[in-house]
């Protein structure tokens, strides 16, 4: 396959943004939620925010790594739980014109030692380990003194898994294997878990065995890779397995770290290293005008399963469960159809957010098709860095169908550019706490707003930002199609989509008839309103209705309710209630033991 053939795939299946690792990450979420389906999503968010993943790369591509995560909100991860260890790179040698002799090669590519110093630095203090702290509203990288496992140790991790970043099942539900790590579990004794798979390639290297120690007569089981095989006494081993095709290891490896830190680390701190092999392959080196092969040195991860006194289990869940990797060009195509249905997983996935219904009337619906449609955005005046231009903001779907928040600003001379924001996420307790910068961008939003009672709003009758008697603006309701209407005690009520969304799944303005003289009113409920809403409320699901009055957060002053995708307990649902009215079938009670004053109406 040609770089032109390469480059035509990607772009006929939207994947120049496809990379290993992020795969890897989106695949592990996607599985967690899964996992935990029967949770709410404040649950699901919680557990996905307690885990604690270790990215291992060469030291080459540390500051592409960092800035990926950053960019890209860690993937959904909590970055105070992501830490980067960062691996040497080495040049190549030439061998010298005597036996024995190497000469450096200055002109020849940095490669890393192997996979097996991987894991040593899972043991060494102040081994280039990485990790991430809040500055202002930025995680920001910071360098740690202490080793990766004492992190660990501390955040109260008994058992990690170790997967390679190239291994195509790790961008399926296999990054998570329940059977492999349930296994392990109730293997207690040991430290070490070997996944193994078939060999119908008869693959040489990665062979689990079971032999005799020379010097203790101790049975050992372990793993003997191919490079530790190639002198005249022992290749035969991986000869008879080749030919017999015997399964081989994975490296879908489980570790208990606590366990082998006091088998591993020595009395003075170091710690016990695996052997250091030369490699020299005609057929693999990297070569360079007149460079000729080059001996690289290498440490292989399965060594570990050597050190004595390391206790190793291994299994293999099927006969038909073989390796998957991206390695060669010809795992090109393989591993791109692997990344596209990755793509349609996760979209599958994103779009499958519990629907908004009101009044039987399936309202996520409308508003997906309004996002396809480009219609959930609005567009206005606006000057930007002392430039006239105008300001495009709301929710459109992105290269794999997920809804994002987005800006755009026109300029005068024709020019598009993108506007940046800051959006987040945390949990504290029970709490929610959101951070949507876009929501500063939207029109009428000109000062910092205060903590406490908010200012006055201009009279409705001298400025409405519904322009409800002013067809003729664009931004009028008149001029907006709405989702859905509902004809509630003889009003009728529309839901239209709000300007600004707090939620991309989600987030319209439930406004009564502006036909209706008598709906012409400022942002004050009346008894009706709240009877009206709580009929509407009773036959919606997943659905979140608010009133924000005019000292308390609302911008627009003409009578209107939020309605917000409803996808996660929020805290006021978790707290105390006391009843203080019956009006008819309506219960009107106060919250108990809850921070903020609020009614409730059910």
């Amino acid at each position: 396959m040609s770089i032109q053939d390469m480059r035509k795939y990607m772009e006929d299946n939207d994947l120049f943004d496809a990379g290993m690792g992020p795969n890897q990450i989106m695949a592990y979420i996607k599985r967690i939620r899964e996992i935990f389906e029967g949770l709410s999503d404040s649950e699901k968010e919680k557990i996905i925010s307690k885990q604690k993943i270790v990215i291992h790369v060469n030291a080459g591509i540390l500051n592409r790594v960092i800035k990926d995560l950053q960019e890209n909100s860690f993937y959904g991860l909590n970055p105070d739980n992501v830490f980067i260890v960062a691996s040497r790179t080495i040049h190549g040698f030439k061998f010298g014109e005597t036996i024995g002799e190497f000469m450096l090669d200055l002109n020849s590519t940095r490669l890393p030692f192997g996979h097996g110093e991987a894991f040593e630095q899972l043991f060494k203090e102040n081994e280039r380990v990485y990790g991430f702290r809040e500055e202002g509203n930025k995680w920001v990288s910071y360098k740690e003194q202490r080793s990766v496992v004492s992190i660990l140790e501390e955040k109260k991790v008994e058992i990690t898994s170790e997967q390679r970043i190239n291994n195509l099942k790790m961008w399926s539900d296999e990054v998570i294997d329940l059977d492999s790590l349930s296994f392990f579990i109730a293997n207690h004794d040991a430290d070490i878990a070997v996944k193994l798979v078939a060999n119908p390639g008869k693959q040489k290297g990665g062979t689990y065995i079971l032999y005799r120690d020379p010097n203790t007569g101790e049975l050992k089981l372990c793993l003997i890779e191919g490079v530790a095989t190639k002198g005249d006494n022992i290749k035969h081993i991986q000869e008879v397995g080749s030919q017999q095709g015997w399964p081989y290891n994975e490296m879908a490896t489980y570790y208990r770290l606590s366990k082998l830190k006091a088998k591993l680390i020595n009395s003075d701190e170091s710690i016990k290293k695996l052997p250091r092999y030369l490699k020299y392959d005609t057929k693999d080196a990297p070569f360079y005008a007149g460079a000729g092969a080059l001996v690289y040195t290498d440490a292989v991860t399965g060594d570990n399963t050597q050190f004595r006194g390391v206790e190793v289990i291994a299994h293999q869940k099927n006969s038909d469960d073989t390796i998957n990797d991206f390695k060669e060009m010809k795992d090109f195509v393989p591993g791109l159809n692997a990344a596209i249905m990755l793509k349609k997983s996760l979209a599958s996935n994103a779009t499958a957010v519990a629907p908004m219904v009101m009044m039987g009337q399936d309202v996520t619906k409308e508003w997906l098709k309004a996002v396809e449609k480009g219609e959930a955005s609005v567009r206005f005046d606006r000057e930007i860095k002392g430039v006239a231009g105008q300001l495009e903001i709301g929710v459109r779907l992105n290269s794999s169908d997920q809804t994002e928040f987005y800006a755009k600003f026109y300029s005068p001379d024709g020019k598009v550019q993108d506007i940046e924001a800051d959006v987040d996420k945390k949990y504290i307790g029970d709490f929610i706490a959101m951070l949507n910068g876009f929501r500063a961008l939207r029109p009428g939003v000109s000062v910092e707003r205060k903590i406490g009672r908010q200012s006055d709003l201009p009279p409705h009758e001298a400025r409405c930002q519904f322009a409800c008697q002013e067809s003729s603006k664009p931004q009028s309701l008149w001029n907006n199609t709405p989702l859905a209407e509902f004809n509630i005690n003889g009003t009728i009520w529309r839901a239209y989509k709000n300007a600004s969304p707090i939620d991309k799944d989600g987030h319209f303005v439930l406004v009564p008839d502006i036909s209706d003289r008598a709906q012409i009113r400022s942002q004050k409920a009346i008894e009706k309103d709240i009877f009206d809403i709580t009929a509407i409320a009773h036959e919606s699901e997943n659905v979140m209705i608010a009133f924000n009055s005019e000292h308390a957060g609302a911008s627009v002053n003409h009578i209107h309710f939020q309605v917000i995708h409803h996808g996660e307990t929020i805290a006021i649902e978790k707290a105390g209630k006391e009843t203080k009215y019956r009006h008819g079938d309506t219960v009107i009670s106060s919250l108990v033991g809850y921070p903020a004053k609020a009614w409730v109406f059910e």
